[in-house]
């Protein structure tokens, strides 16, 4: 890439959002939290706000003026649950129906960035959500290699991004 001189005095274009204040048009936002903290949970609200779009949300997010189609990638539940979690989450909030798009994932994003890019144009999806980042990586975490191999994948994707991962149980972390 070139190096392009970026003045403050330009006129700056405001960043697009597909869901405002968390997540960028075509940019990852990583959410981290404890186990059991209901992050799969949150996810799938995130889901039904951006699909929907729900503008009059408990949380408060600002969504597209449009739906915005999102895969739902999830290496941690199979189909079955997180369709009846999905269903609650419609019930108790007293959604219409829609769809899920849900995809078991077995390998790391980065093994299956063909297969998974496949699916995002077969829905036109302009978001995912990666349910859960360990898996999701297909390694160690706190490994450089492995950190860049995942972001490069999911880069080459050009899709906005929900990625939710778990803090560390690392005791020095804890500290």
């Amino acid at each position: 890439e070139p190096v392009k001189e970026l003045w403050t005095s330009d006129v700056i274009k405001k960043p697009e959002y597909l869901l405002n204040p968390l997540l960028y048009k075509n940019l990852p936002t990583i959410v981290f939290g404890e186990k059991a903290v209901c992050k799969s949970t949150l996810s799938l609200m995130i889901y039904a706000i951006l699909i929907l779009p729900l503008t009059n949300n408990k949380l408060h997010l600002k969504p597209a003026d449009r739906s915005i189609k999102t895969l739902y990638l999830d290496w941690e539940v199979e189909p079955d649950i997180a369709q009846y979690n999905m269903k609650r989450l419609q019930l108790g909030m007293d959604l219409p129906d829609f769809p899920l798009y849900y995809r078991k994932c077995r390998q790391p994003l980065a093994d299956d960035i063909e297969q998974i890019q496949g699916r995002i144009s077969d829905i036109k999806a302009e978001c995912l959500i990666v349910d859960s980042l360990a898996p999701a990586t297909g390694g160690d975490l706190k490994s450089p290699e492995t950190a860049l191999r995942f972001t490069n994948a999911l880069r080459s994707l050009n899709c906005s991004a929900l990625v939710i991962g778990q803090t560390s149980k690392d005791k020095q972390m804890q500290d």
